[in-house]
């Protein structure tokens, strides 16, 4: 299995590249997402003070989809080092609960818990300051096979620092 990062300076390029992925029949289940509050508010189709999502996926009659359904019910959460950010996916909430645990030993926050992806230090970095800046960090993990596929996908969506690790 790889898990292929990438950072998108906007939400519209970000949302383009995972409506690619699904189209192309990756499992939203191994998609994952952090993104700054104010972005994602900014930028989604969904009304934040009335949405609610039921199992249909259904949003007031139209479907949502993609990178909106992936954050779509969610809670912002603060992190130390890039503030009230969504959270969607099964490894960006085991990721955020890394770095609330190394909040309370006050080191913390996106970028250590990148580290504890594998992730190296220089990148980790640059991610931690695309989303501070707005952007959007994205990443799937899916199996080798696929893996260069996935890369490729990012890559074609203006992804930055697009990279996969095991």
């Amino acid at each position: 299995m790889r898990t292929i990062f990438a950072l998108f300076e906007g939400y519209r390029e970000a949302r383009s590249a995972v409506e690619e992925l699904l189209e192309r029949k990756f499992d939203e289940r191994d998609m994952n997402v952090i993104v700054q509050e104010l972005t994602a508010k900014g930028s989604m189709d969904v009304n934040f003070k009335t949405a609610n999502v039921d199992k249909t996926r259904r949003l007031g009659g139209e479907a949502v989809q993609g990178l909106d359904q992936l954050l779509s019910g969610r809670q912002p959460l603060t992190m130390p080092d890039v503030g009230a950010v969504y959270v969607a996916g099964q490894m960006a909430s085991v990721m955020t609960g890394e770095a609330k645990k190394a909040k309370r030993t006050r080191k913390g926050g996106l970028k250590e818990a990148l580290l504890t992806f594998d992730v190296p230090d220089e990148i980790a970095e640059f991610y931690k300051n695309g989303v501070l800046d707005g952007g959007v960090l994205f990443w799937v993990r899916t199996d080798d096979v696929r893996a260069a596929e996935a890369a490729g996908v990012l890559s074609d969506k203006k992804g930055e620092e697009v990279a996969n690790y095991t």
